[in-house]
This record gives C-alpha cells, sequence and structure tokens, in this order.
C-alpha cells in the first residue's frame, strides 16, 4: 500500500460523480467521513478555523465529504471497471505511443490500438512530448518537499495525551510558516494519515531515506508538544518532492485521438487540492 501513497480526499462534488456511477458498495467500510476541518496554530494547536462537513455538506452539495486510503481508492475503482465490462491489465508498461493510430505499445511487444488512447502517465510523462513535440513544459519544483507516514490508531487511543484526536473522524490541519501538517484517518478509522510540508530547494537525488523520520523530526521541533508526540510514533517516512506544472498550449494531439490527462498534463502541490 506504501508505494501507492496513503490517504486522499475525495469532496462532494467528486463523490457526488463517483456515488452516481455505482461506486459506493466498493468503497464499503474502508471509507471515512470526517466531521469536520479544524485549522490548529502549529505551536499550541488551538483552533483557529473550523469547517463543519457533517451534515452540511451532504445537505449543501447532495454527497459526502470522504478521506480514503489511496489504496483501497484505486481496489474500488478497479472493481467497478470489471463490473462494468472494461477489461484491466496491470504489470503492463507502456514502452512507445503511436499519436496518429492511434496506438502503443508494451515493454513486452504488443501493440494495442484503439478510436483513442489517454495517457495519464504522471509527472515524467513520457505522452507529454509526444503531444507537445518541442514545446514540451516539464513540471518544476516548487522549493517544497512532503513526508508521508502513518500511524496506527490504536497507539494513539491508548496515549491519553493523543486518544481525543480519534475518537471521532475528523481533520486536523496544524499551519506554521512555510510548513503544515495534514493528519486525517483512513482505512475504515484504523490508521492516521500525516503528510507534513515543508521548504526543501536542495536535489531529491541527495535525499537519503534511511535519514527522513530524524530529518522529519528536525523540520517540525518546536511544534506542537501533542503533535510532535504524534511525529515520535512514526516508524519510516518517505520524502516527496512537490512539483508543479506548467501551463501547456495544449493536451490533445493534434490528431484529435491521442490526450493527457492527470499530472501529465498539470502537476500540481497536494495542497492545491482540485486546483482550485
Amino acid at each position: 500500500m506504501k508505494k501507492v501513497g496513503a490517504g486522499i480526499q475525495v469532496p462532494s462534488n467528486s463523490s457526488r460523480l463517483l456515488l452516481k456511477w455505482g461506486l459506493g458498495p466498493f468503497l464499503g467500510d474502508r471509507v471515512v467521513e470526517p466531521s469536520c476541518i479544524n485549522f490548529r496554530r502549529w505551536q499550541s494547536g488551538d483552533v483557529i478555523g473550523y469547517t463543519r462537513l457533517v451534515p452540511e455538506f451532504r445537505e449543501s452539495f447532495n454527497a459526502p465529504y470522504y478521506v480514503i486510503h489511496r489504496a483501497h481508492f484505486l481496489d474500488a475503482l478497479y472493481r467497478l471497471a470489471l463490473k462494468l465490462g472494461v477489461r484491466v491489465r496491470v504489470g503492463s508498461k507502456v514502452k512507445d505511443y503511436i499519436p496518429r493510430t492511434p496506438s502503443l505499445i508494451l515493454e513486452d511487444g504488443t501493440t494495442h490500438t484503439a478510436d483513442l488512447v489517454i495517457a495519464a502517465d504522471g509527472v515524467r510523462s513520457a505522452a507529454r512530448a509526444l503531444v507537445l513535440g518541442d514545446h514540451d513544459r516539464p513540471p518544476k519544483m516548487t522549493g517544497f518537499a512532503a513526508y508521508r507516514a502513518t500511524v496506527d490508531v490504536d497507539r494513539m487511543r491508548a496515549d491519553p495525551d493523543l486518544s481525543w484526536l480519534v475518537e471521532k473522524p475528523g481533520i486536523n490541519l496544524w499551519i506554521g510558516d512555510m510548513r503544515h501538517v495534514m493528519t486525517y484517518t483512513i482505512a475504515a478509522g484504523k490508521s492516521f494519515n500525516m503528510v507534513l510540508s515543508h521548504p526543501e530547494d536542495s536535489d531529491p537525488s541527495t535525499w537519503e531515506q534511511e535519514t527522513a523520520v530524524n530529518d522529519m523530526q528536525q523540520q517540525f521541533s518546536g511544534w506542537d508538544p501533542r503533535l510532535r508526540k504524534i511525529i515520535g510514533m512514526i516508524d519510516s517516512t518517505l520524502k516527496w518532492p512537490l512539483l508543479s506544472g506548467q501551463p501547456l498550449e495544449r493536451w490533445v494531439d493534434p490528431s484529435g485521438k491521442f490526450l493527457i490527462l492527470g499530472d501529465a498534463a498539470h502537476a500540481m502541490v497536494p495542497y492545491m487540492s482540485q486546483g482550485k
């Protein structure tokens, strides 16, 4: 599960479509509906902003605000696709695209042709250069990075200083100068998801993941003691560079049969959420 990230937020405008498409039964009890968002002061944890999500978002937008483990979300989408008759191939890396056919060639040498090819192949997209030619504009470093980690909720529940934080589902966001920590429970409330954003200008190739836990603790030295206590429960973490896409001339190949979507076309930092 770590390889596909941890928590992902699914606000009402997204959940409304997903539920309409029939995803609800495949989400099951693995999805969490947080009651509110608390914005907290970095050094004390005092609440400085508050947004109530339940029942307001269901009433105002006719759909819930969810959080879920990314692996559970992908699994639900996969199982829904199978139910709808979609043929899914995994472990099939694309070696090359032929936009004007349109078709793609896999690493095993097989070629697949379709009426339309949609390439959602991430920030290091091979498809983007084919769509844009000499005008390709890869995403750039933003000067920030994020640590991603999870903590066992049972460990927090056993600690009197922290148990209040997991009594009921909620999003808690600690905000400081150039740094913030986003937290909420996922995996049916069994795992406490954390994203810790901080300034970072160095080359990611120089980062040592072996020291990531200690480095993370130093980045948030002096913050709310309760938050520091949770950070101290993190056994492992990965440090991710935060990239932002540059405006592109187009997302669709001139043939009209080949296009790019997602991070390949419009990479953005996670706290931009849906780009608003």
